[in-house]
């Protein structure tokens, strides 16, 4: 089967954050990160949550291409689009929220002063959002459809309370910022504006 360049630029992505990772799991040096330690490990990270779920798309969408012609092969296409809009939002909103946070508090990164490999940053907070850039611009159509929304929506409902857990269980917010803001006020505002944030990027489709 012939690969199109827009399925070649699937597999090249997902080898790049297949590669980004597991080297979460597997380099000694990410062992000296915070989020190696602790309830929820690297998972309480809205950051690498979002990132794990780009993986799973980008899996379903290659798989989608390798495929034959069936109505597996449709069903996988479906999921896929659901999963691509989705995840849009979300690496999108991450992106744009680190770079903001970072700008107004500089005290977005947990454990800042570790030393981390000069690739890490730019990959989960820049070529995130122009991962799911490409992915919109190059591979099939995108519909943005209420199933996608609703897909998004439980994503968000998911990481709120699961960041919760994480509060409760280390006994502080993995975020600095977060912490210095008074709870629960400050929670609300931070995952509401959040959301709020992931939501424009469905906009044009519910007009």
């Amino acid at each position: 089967m012939r690969l199109q360049v827009p399925s070649t630029v699937h597999f090249a992505l997902l080898a790049w954050h297949l590669f980004v990772w597991t080297w979460h799991f597997l380099s000694p040096l990410a062992k000296n990160l915070p989020g190696a330690v602790g309830f929820g490990w690297f998972f309480r990270y809205l950051t690498f949550f979002s990132y794990t779920l780009q993986l799973v798309q980008l899996i379903v969408c290659c798989v989608a291409v390798v495929l034959p012609a069936s109505k597996l092969r449709e069903a996988v296409t479906h999921f896929a689009d659901d999963l691509s809009c989705s995840v849009f939002g979300l690496a999108n909103a991450v992106t744009i929220m680190f770079h903001v946070l970072q700008w107004t508090t500089r005290d977005v990164v947990e454990g800042g002063d570790v030393e981390r490999p000069f690739w890490l940053g730019a990959s989960v907070h820049i070529f995130n959002a122009v991962t799911a850039w490409l992915d919109l611009l190059l591979g099939a159509p995108r519909s943005f459809s209420a199933r996608a929304r609703q897909m998004s929506t439980a994503f968000t409902l998911v990481y709120t309370q699961w960041i919760l857990v994480c509060r409760v269980a280390n006994n502080e917010f993995p975020y600095p910022f977060m912490n210095k803001l008074p709870f629960p006020q400050g929670f609300f505002f931070v995952s509401t504006s959040a959301t709020l944030l992931l939501y424009g990027f469905f906009m044009d489709e519910q007009r």
